[in-house]
């Protein structure tokens, strides 16, 4: 029921009296819906602060939007004469600074200051004339006016400014068209209100509050114009202050990152690449939270268990975190930064049935060119440091044991919607990762195997139990790390095998082995499964890498026969030599480029890494016959490494890690603009 003595007198401006809810407001719902144009105004001004570049001129659309809030709120607030004057010319508050900012793109700042008086001064004139004369024509002649040179100009920086076919141009042209789409809606809500305003007046006292806010189609005005004058405001900014154009997920409210994803983008880029590998991609581990890091060191050095330290609660968090960084970020393949491990290759192993772990194992089971043995191995004690794993009897895969990856994926998975599981990579260990570094017949006893044949039988028999358990729990996505597949390119490790005598057969023997044991291990996997192998010449500690040598060596016989859909390519440095192997991939198979490191913390130039993708994609037509756009379309580029291989240990910042990500994801936008 109305209030019998308002508080602020009898209405002297067009609209009737209400003060439903309180004598202190005459319209309540379409006061408080004024709050939008604050809030969204209040997180752009906030935005920008933690921005570079801080022109004041920036920051005066957002104002000019909260002086459209207030004068808004205070006119449905009492009703009268004067404040529906300010409410009638607040929008050209909004307006006026938007028209500035697109007016003076590339300009001077003199010209810039000079303009600025200019339009002050016009709205100084329009407001006068509106209070003089309460004429509406040249006020609605003017708004048009304005609002049509914002869109097209928008149209024209939209074209300007971002790359051509780019992921990026695709999620603004989304968020425009959103913007328009719900403005219009809005006024149309605005008119059907002014139409039928008796009949929702009346409709409205008789459902009564809270109910009663879903049919005060004026208030829906505020939430509809507020909403799209934000995400045009937000977007010109974007476009014309020189930030990176390519980072739409944390540079916007809600709802426009949703809308740069939504059906308001063009139909053929929610087609584009909707499988891995992405065009941007990362190697999976990422650096630790010092939370997390805290709760493992006081498990180790207190003996407490894991489920009185909190471990799982810590995991869930920070996974949690870590998914919404590499997603804020825009990447598909996301991972868990393989939270849940110590080091790289995790417990997989130590899981299976049938292994025994070897503490600090004598230095005569290994092969002492081997390169992980040869850095790491201690020469004054003859031991290999930690932990090794052998296999004492025969291998089988359990599932009351094989856990850990069943854990990681589901860490993940509980951080995304199940729509997008099918994105989630896992990074596995190679199937040789015990074996390489052995002696010949060392990686098991003699009463479990009697040769690599039949070892390399049941190696196979317990991955493929892997991959179809993590098959029917939702992955489609695997990459195996091995570092010992990139150790076949090294000289140094050829020239220790020729000379051990000890070994039987080549070492091309040995690379056939391991090519027929990833064929195996991955021979019962549906066809809807991605498999990639990434050939990782060592990040330890402290960024150290492992070995050395161009890929030529092993090129031709690893891209035609080993059956994988991809190969994670390490190319930061000339130790990886030149593209020119990259001739010898198949047609139906994918290279990443990892040119950007994960051991320096340079940020390393755009451009000089796009043109190192272009001369890659060049090998790739040169070899396959295509033209180097149809070559791209099988080309991706990621960090060479992951940012951390164990727990901790390494030179680069989060802060760096994020940088360097970002890099890389723009340099997909602007060189496929494809996820």
């Amino acid at each position: 029921m109305a209030s019998d003595s308002p508080f602020w007198g009898l209405s002297t401006s067009h609209a009737k009296l209400d003060y439903v809810v309180t004598r202190y407001v005459a319209e309540f719902i379409n006061t408080l819906t004024n709050v939008v144009y604050i809030f969204y105004a209040i997180y752009g001004i906030n935005h920008l602060r933690r921005q570079s570049n801080k022109d004041v001129f920036r920051a005066l659309p957002y104002w000019g939007l909260i002086g459209v809030g207030i004068a808004s709120a205070a006119f449905h607030m009492n009703l009268k004469y004067h404040t529906q004057m300010m409410d009638d010319v607040s929008m050209h508050l909004a307006t006026t600074p938007v028209l500035h900012r697109i007016m003076t793109v590339n300009t001077s700042r003199r010209t810039s200051i000079i303009l600025a008086f200019l339009l002050g001064a016009a709205l100084i004139g329009l407001i006068i004339h509106h209070a003089l004369t309460d004429e509406l024509i040249l006020h609605s002649v003017t708004f048009v006016v304005s609002v049509t040179i914002i869109g097209v100009r928008t149209m024209q920086l939209i074209t300007t400014r971002t790359p051509k076919d780019s992921l990026a141009r695709r999620q603004i042209w989304g968020m425009v068209r959103f913007g328009a789409a719900i403005f219009e809606l809005g006024f149309l809500v605005w008119l059907v209100d002014g139409w039928i305003c008796e009949w929702l007046r009346s409709w409205r006292a008789t459902i009564g509050l809270p109910w009663a806010f879903l049919l005060e189609l004026h208030g829906w005005w505020h939430i509809c114009t507020g909403v799209g004058a934000y995400i045009f405001i937000a977007v010109i900014d974007h476009l014309v202050s020189g930030e990176d154009v390519g980072a739409i997920e944390g540079s916007f409210a809600w709802p426009a990152p949703w809308a740069s994803r939504s059906i308001f983008v063009d139909a053929m880029a929610n087609q584009l690449h909707s499988a891995p590998p992405f065009r941007a991609e990362h190697m999976g581990s990422l650096l630790r939270p010092d939370n997390l890091l805290a709760v493992r060191e006081k498990i180790r050095d207190t003996g407490i268990s894991e489920e009185e330290a909190g471990l799982q609660a810590v995991e869930e968090e920070t996974v949690r975190d870590v998914v919404k960084l590499q997603r804020d970020l825009g990447y598909k393949a996301v991972t868990s930064g393989e939270f849940n491990r110590t080091r790289f290759w995790g417990q997989m192993w130590d899981e299976f049935e049938g292994t025994i772990r070897l503490q600090d194992a004598e230095a005569s089971m290994f092969r002492l060119y081997h390169p992980d043995v040869v850095s790491l191995i201690e020469k004054d004690r003859k031991v290999m440091p930690g932990d090794s794993v052998i296999a004492g009897t025969k291998l089988s895969w359990s599932p009351e044991k094989s856990v850990s990856n069943l854990h990681e994926l589901k860490l993940v998975q509980q951080a995304l919607p199940e729509s997008e599981w099918h994105t989630i990579k896992l990074t596995m260990i190679t199937p040789a990762w015990f074996h390489m570094r052995y002696k010949q017949g060392k990686a098991y006893t003699p009463e479990a195997y009697a040769n690599d044949e039949e070892y390399f039988q049941d190696v196979a028999k317990v991955y493929q139990a892997e991959l179809d358990a993590l098959y029917k729990a939702g992955l489609r996505n695997v990459q195996f790390d091995d570092p010992g597949m990139a150790y076949f390119c090294s000289k140094a490790f050829r020239q220790g095998w020729e000379e051990d005598k000890d070994n039987i057969g080549t070492v091309e023997d040995l690379l056939d082995a391991y090519i027929k044991l990833y064929n195996d291990s991955i021979s019962k996997i549906p066809a809807d499964m991605h498999t990639g192998i990434h050939l990782c010449r060592g990040n330890f500690i402290g960024g150290r890498h492992f070995a050395e040598g161009s890929y030529d060596i092993i090129a031709k016989k690893l891209f035609e026969n080993l059956n994988v859909n991809t190969f994670y390519l390490e190319y930061d440095t000339e130790r990886a030599g030149g593209f020119e192997p990259l001739k010898f991939l198949p047609k139906n198979k994918n290279v990443v480029v990892g040119v950007i490191s994960t051991k320096l913390r340079e940020l390393e130039d755009k451009e000089a890494m796009k043109e190192r993708i272009y001369k890659a994609a060049d090998f790739v037509s040169a070899g396959s016959g295509e033209t180097r756009e149809e070559a791209l379309k099988r080309i991706c580029v990621s960090p060479q490494c992951g940012f951390s291989t164990h727990e901790s240990g390494y030179p680069l910042s989060l802060e760096d890690e994020k940088k360097k990500l970002g890099l890389t994801r723009q340099i997909a936008d602007e060189i496929w603009g494809q996820p």
